[in-house]
């Protein structure tokens, strides 16, 4: 084929399989040019048309690649189109709209596909067409995410995400705490060398910790496998009970320095001469910390606890790049692995190949703010009978 041009129209000078030549604009169809001239069997003008040289095709690239020229009155008939302007396709829709049934019928296959109701035209067999439409569905979401089909798995994320996030936000403070009281004794020499260190893996990307600790954790090739524990073939993240675990361990690697940071602040806010008059009273190390530095240290932390529990409930960074939510259950409805947390769950609903189900992935995102918001408002009110108390 060749473009041709002339008042500033765009033509398309096609040879067909039988030698013919036919020609054609956006505003004219294709019809026979038998006045063209062929090279080696090739239509390669037309008198009274310009054929564009490489230049030419170069600056009119965009308009060429998306010139329709229609095959003929009308639309249902196709329309011929180039994307190298060397070869020529036909493009034609197999699709036939019926204005009275409100229908879809697919040509090749005789299909019917009918509206649902839901914003798809849908086949008897359950097939649907692609795009749809902008449908009121009301609260079928909500009702689709509590089905009976997948309540049991939602129940599961559900349990997990809420372990996920207590256990690490737990376990992160207590790793916390404890080296802001061993790094908070002034008789430790470089002391603030060890607090550097401490506070390292805090300051790395999530994203990027995450992808590091992946690799490390490689079940053939990974440093800890291989290195540390002499060729063991241990399955961190392909194990679901050990890959839980995994997260967990790897989340309080990652938030063990933050509450490290904090709580040495609230440990040097304690007056000490509250402590020096335990002491005098015969306190303990234990109780000392028990029953003065603990209660005042929670008074301080509460408010970030509460906030690093809604932070890991909806940890996606770790999760994802750590994990990817597997290993992958194949039967589950929703798509869930087992260590995908809700936000995960949602991430998979909205934006994976063969899921894009905005609406459902938006009734789990209510039902997370719900849930979160009531889980920091009785924390807060917990919060704050601490204060009153201490």
């Amino acid at each position: 084929m060749a473009v041709l041009t002339a008042g500033g129209e765009l033509f398309l000078l096609a040879t067909a399989p039988d030698g013919t030549a036919q020609l054609g604009s956006a505003a004219s169809s294709l019809a026979p040019a038998p006045d063209a001239i062929c090279v080696d069997g090739k239509a390669e003008s037309v008198p009274g048309y310009t054929t564009l040289t490489l230049a030419g095709l170069l600056q009119q690239q965009e308009a060429v690649t998306s010139l329709a020229v229609p095959l003929g009155d009308s639309v249902s008939d196709g329309f011929l189109k180039t994307a190298d302007a060397r070869n020529a396709y036909i493009y034609k829709s197999t699709f036939v709209y019926s204005v009275p049934d409100d229908t879809m019928t697919d040509t090749v296959t005789g299909t019917i596909y009918r509206d649902d109701g839901a914003g798809n035209f849908a086949s008897d067999e359950g097939a649907t067409l692609q795009p749809g439409w902008k449908a009121l569905v009301g609260l079928d979401n909500y009702s689709t995410a509590m089905s009976s089909t997948g309540q049991s798995e939602i129940i599961g994320v559900f349990a997990w995400t809420f372990v996920f996030a207590f256990m690490s936000v737990l376990l992160s403070f207590i790793a916390g705490t404890f080296l802001a009281l061993v790094f908070n004794d002034p008789r430790l020499r470089w002391r603030r060398g060890y607090r550097v260190a401490m506070i390292l893996p805090y300051a790395f990307p999530v994203f990027l910790s995450g992808l590091v600790w992946s690799g490390l954790l490689n079940q053939q090739y990974g440093f800890i496998n291989q290195v540390i524990l002499g060729g063991a073939d241990v399955p961190w993240l392909q194990d679901a009970m050990l890959a839980r675990v995994t997260v967990i361990l790897v989340s309080v690697w990652f938030g063990g320095p933050y509450f490290f940071l904090v709580c040495t602040g609230a440990l040097q806010a304690i007056p000490e001469d509250i402590q020096q008059a335990a002491r005098l009273d015969g306190a303990s190390p234990w109780q000392l910390f028990r029953h003065i530095k603990l209660p005042l240290l929670l008074v301080s932390v509460s408010p970030l606890l509460i906030a690093a529990f809604a932070f890991s409930f909806n940890d996606f960074g770790t999760i994802f790049m750590l994990s990817g939510g597997g290993p992958a259950n194949p039967t589950s409805p929703i798509g869930a692995g087992a260590t995908d947390i809700l936000i995960t769950v949602v991430y998979k609903l909205a934006f994976l190949p063969g899921q894009k189900d905005y609406g459902l992935a938006s009734a789990f995102a209510v039902v997370i703010f719900i849930v979160v918001s009531a889980i920091s408002l009785a924390l807060f009110r917990r919060t704050k009978s601490l204060e009153e108390v201490y």
